[in-house]
């Protein structure tokens, strides 16, 4: 099984991989979101790429466990995964301050490279396979 991992932005979308058999997760690259039509495929190119099975994206909740406006628009995000990927598992994983903690991480703040947001989805997609061992 491999794994992509998923941090959604309205300006970037942050992507990392990884593989069932070796449990770590790699920072893979970032979309720079223009359309919905263009990210799909670009995610497309990246399953095709790397063989993808399933994937993980992440959900923004609030500190109580709950949805908010930004968890929504991911909802209707993985809504047009799950009708474009219909042959792939896909998860949703809280990422609650994933992108701050990227930051600490990196030493830095986002930058134009959206470096960060691959981080990020690296840590999303980490947090998924620790859960599920």
């Amino acid at each position: 099984m491999k794994l992509l991992g998923i941090d959604f932005g309205e300006k970037r979308i942050g992507l990392a991989t990884a593989d069932d058999k070796i449990r770590i997760a790699f920072p893979y690259k970032t979309i720079f979101h223009k359309t919905l039509k263009q990210t799909l495929q670009e995610i497309q190119e990246v399953i095709d790429e790397e063989g993808i099975t399933d994937i993980v994206i992440g959900l923004p909740l609030s500190f109580k466990f709950e949805e908010n406006q930004e968890s929504r628009k991911i909802h209707e995000f993985v809504t047009k995964l799950k009708d474009k990927f219909t042959n792939r598992n896909i998860h949703e994983e809280n990422e609650i301050l994933t992108s701050k903690e990227a930051e600490n991480l990196m030493g830095f703040k986002k930058t134009k490279d959206g470096i960060v947001d691959a981080v990020a989805a690296a840590l999303i997609l980490q947090s998924f396979l620790d859960k599920h061992k």
